[in-house]
């Protein structure tokens, strides 16, 4: 047995006891912190995409530097036993995988998959948003469109 522990900034500690391939967590939180909030909108917003799905929607969350607007962030409910969604547990592995996505792209900002992306879209569930058109596309990763501003750097 092996055990991992990760801190999100100072409020929400994930320690993980590893047995084989199982991901046990044990949470404990107080006040949620804004890295906090972004695995929760990582969460909500890209909990059935890969592990590079996931890092590509934590870097486009830093990238806006906030996680308003964010539909995901208030479609997952953190409880004592887990991150849930609509009553439904989230697996154990798609939280870790979606922790450790963050804290990829929180040390690691100019490896950045999105190339400067602030905003994103599952077009294959929602279709192309009405906003697309005033953007510029960046990357094409998993089930998501993401696109800046056009008037911004073009990190490509």
């Amino acid at each position: 047995m092996s055990f991992f522990t990760q801190t999100v900034k100072s409020t929400i500690i994930l320690a993980v006891c590893l047995w084989g391939n199982s991901y046990e967590p044990i949470l404990a939180y107080s006040k949620e912190s804004l890295d906090d909030k972004k695995l929760r909108a990582i969460l909500g917003e890209a909990e059935g995409e890969s592990y590079h799905g996931k890092l590509a929607l934590a870097y486009a969350i830093n990238n806006r530097g906030s996680i308003r607007g964010v539909y995901g962030y208030n479609a997952i409910i953190l409880r004592s036993d887990g991150y849930y969604r609509h009553n439904r547990r989230l697996s154990k592995k798609v939280v870790v995988e979606a922790l450790k996505a963050l804290e990829w792209a929180n040390s690691h900002p100019d490896k950045d998959l999105t190339f400067g992306a602030t905003s994103w879209e599952n077009i294959k569930a929602f279709k192309v948003p009405y906003w697309a058109s005033s953007m510029t596309e960046t990357a094409r990763i998993g089930n998501h469109v993401f696109y800046r501003e056009k008037n911004t750097t073009n990190k490509r």
